[in-house]
């Protein structure tokens, strides 16, 4: 008897723990759900360019559904907002929270990188803005949008007066890079700096 009760306690917990998960991830489908549509609204408002509503919007959707994989686009998408609002210090701390919450290997990282990478432009912290154009030149598979980071990189670089590097990556754009429509940019602004003496 005292075995029969053990065991049917035990099948009691175990039934108990299947109901309670069972209705965890129904409650978390339904969460998704919601959020999922609320996201969409979202997405019309980014591509209309309203980017004052879809700053509210996402941030409810980030208070509503909290650790939804909406939320999550909704923060890339505020990043969004703030940066094309000129609100750059948003922009990077949004930027910066999307990123720790995706892995690697997400295909939508390299481009968030870059947005991040051109926040901290707009923000003249150049230093930090090179390091990421530079990272994000390796994690982009096209050539062109390769290209198109180590430009900015250089760019950075010249606005830190680094001119060493700047003309290092220009070279590197014009030399390895000669099938984009980078490489004559490059060898004018290589160019440039030397006539500078630079």
């Amino acid at each position: 008897m005292d075995n029969a009760r053990i065991v049917l306690g035990a099948v009691g917990i175990v039934i108990a723990i299947v109901l309670i998960g069972g209705l965890w991830l129904k409650n978390r489908a339904d969460s998704e759900a919601k959020a999922s549509g609320k996201l969409a609204e979202a997405s019309a408002l980014y591509w209309r360019g309203e980017y004052g509503p879809l700053s509210q919007r996402a941030t409810d959707i980030r208070r509503d559904y909290p650790g939804t994989k909406a939320a999550s686009e909704a923060t890339r998408m505020l990043g969004d907002a703030y940066f094309w609002q000129g609100n750059f210090k948003q922009a990077i701390s949004s930027y910066e929270e999307y990123l720790k919450s995706v892995s690697a290997t997400n295909p939508l990282r390299p481009g968030v990188e870059r947005s991040l990478a051109q926040a901290y432009e707009g923000q003249r912290q150049f230093k930090e803005a090179a390091g990421l154009y530079e990272k994000a030149a390796k994690e982009f598979p096209s050539r062109v949008d390769q290209a198109d980071m180590y430009m900015a990189e250089a760019r950075a670089y010249e606005a830190l007066t680094n001119y060493t590097q700047a003309k290092a990556i220009f070279d590197k754009v014009a030399n390895e890079y000669a099938d984009t429509p980078f490489a004559n940019t490059a060898e004018m602004r290589l160019g440039e700096l030397q006539g500078q003496g630079r």
